[in-house]
């Protein structure tokens, strides 16, 4: 007798048993499944890159943000150049008009600013402040009006060459406000030197105000009581070129800007920048041999908006001179 067969399914393993075999005969197989492998790649290198993907899209964002808030930095301090002052909210005359018991006008009429009759002479700028004005003159003018022509000597270039030990002291330019605006063009044949030095005394707490040239770089310092604030440049000057240097404050706010380059901006935790002492010397630190001085040529020096001159000997605000010369005119480009 041929006995006949048939099949049964599970777990996908087919069992082939003869049809007449009673069912309590079978032996219990468990069922059995398939063990997957988990390669490295699955393991590892996926949720790796996951990690990297959010990384990215967070730093991207963090770039975003920062940048963002730089370009507001920045818009704020070329606001402030533009209009060469703050932007308070403008005066205001109020005239009451009234109209009936139960009704009353007021009539508001803008003030007239003290600079409406551009009252500076020779092409000067006029700034408001406090109810009053003070006039910006431009070089060879002087007064409160700049009204006063400076007598040029016979180094009318206005151009000053540096050898490292000499400089000019000259009194410093008071500013209507809390800000202070120093600019100036230079050509260095030196990557290190002070180009700029004043001191700072108040009642309890001395300290200085710096520009120099530190490897190459342009750097800003300034230091009173236990204020300390250093903003560097990160770009180099070119030895033999002309580069043009800002350096503006206000409250403790500071902004260094070399050339065109993005500024570099900076902030006193709490405190406000004292700006320019009583004195400020161009091109070194007096006689003191502790510091380099400046190796080059100055020209443009500009105190806000009052231009001064550091090689004539009738510029109002020198004090002292020692040893600058005059750049020669194949430098002056």
């Amino acid at each position: 007798m041929k006995t006949k067969y048939s099949t049964l399914s599970r777990s996908r393993t087919y069992i082939v048993v003869p049809r007449d075999v009673p069912p309590e005969n079978f032996l219990s197989v468990p069922e059995t499944q398939k063990e997957r492998k988990t390669g490295l790649v699955r393991c590892v290198l996926i949720p790796v890159l996951v990690l990297l993907v959010i990384a990215g899209l967070l730093s991207g964002l963090g770039y975003l943000v920062h940048g963002y808030h730089s370009h507001q930095e920045t818009d704020k301090w070329r606001g402030r150049e533009e209009h060469g002052q703050d932007d308070p909210a403008a005066a205001y005359e109020y005239t009451e008009l009234v109209v009936d018991q139960n009704t009353t006008l007021y009539l508001r009429t803008p003030v007239p600013s003290p600079c409406s009759s551009s009252p500076c002479l020779g092409g000067g700028s006029c700034e408001s402040h406090d109810g009053t004005f003070t006039c910006y003159c431009g070089v060879g003018r002087w007064g409160q009006f700049c009204e006063k022509v400076v007598k040029r000597s016979h180094r009318g270039q206005l151009v000053a060459q540096f050898s490292g030990q000499s400089y000019v002291k000259l009194r410093s330019v008071a500013t209507a406000g809390p800000r202070t605006s120093i600019r100036v063009q230079m050509r260095t044949s030196s990557k290190d030197g002070v180009i700029l030095f004043s001191s700072l005394d108040s009642d309890q707490n001395s300290g200085n105000l710096s520009l120099s040239l530190v490897g190459g770089h342009v750097q800003f310092r300034y230091h009173l009581g236990e204020d300390h604030l250093v903003l560097q440049s990160p770009y180099q000057v070119t030895l033999g070129s002309w580069h043009n240097l800002v350096l503006q404050t206000y409250h403790g706010d500071a902004m260094l800007r070399l050339d065109t380059q993005e500024p570099v901006l900076g902030s006193l935790q709490g405190g406000k920048l004292a700006g320019l002492g009583s004195e400020v010397v161009i091109g070194g630190v007096d006689q003191s041999a502790r510091f380099m001085g400046f190796r080059g040529c100055l020209k443009h020096l500009k105190f806000g908006h009052r231009a001064v001159s550091l090689v004539s000997d009738v510029e109002p605000l020198l004090i002292e001179e020692s040893g600058v010369g005059e750049c020669v005119s194949k430098v002056l480009s």
